[in-house]
């Protein structure tokens, strides 16, 4: 019983609260997982955030999730009218994911994602 010290059981606020960085890591990736299953889920719905919000709320964007976007969006440029895409993804989304296209060199899709921005700015 000698060897016994408190000092080894003391946590600060944070691990006691549950606060710890890994906890809060751990649950802005099951929030940002839960968001784009929603996209997944809800193919109608119109995307609440952009971008920067995204980065704000979930941190940046991995590939994996710029890929399942990507899957997103090219399966509503199939499905709706070029305005119903720019009206549901925005802008912003719309050239974030042509950028990450561009950086992965899928030159297709991209040529498909500026066909939809260009035509935006011809109805203007």
């Amino acid at each position: 019983m000698e060897d016994f010290n408190w000092e080894d059981f003391e946590m600060n606020d944070d691990e006691l609260f549950g606060k710890s960085k890994d906890n809060e890591n751990g649950l802005r990736k099951i929030q940002r997982l839960m968001f784009i299953h929603d996209m997944e889920l809800y193919p109608m719905q119109i995307i609440p955030i952009g971008p920067q919000e995204f980065i704000d709320l979930f941190d940046e964007p991995t590939t994996e999730d710029l890929q399942i976007l990507t899957q997103l969006l090219i399966k509503d440029v199939h499905a709706f009218t070029h305005n119903q895409v720019i009206d549901k993804w925005g802008l912003e989304w719309m050239k974030y994911i042509l950028n990450f296209n561009v950086e992965v060199e899928e030159y297709e899709l991209c040529a498909t994602f500026k066909e939809v921005i260009d035509e935006e700015f011809k109805t203007k």
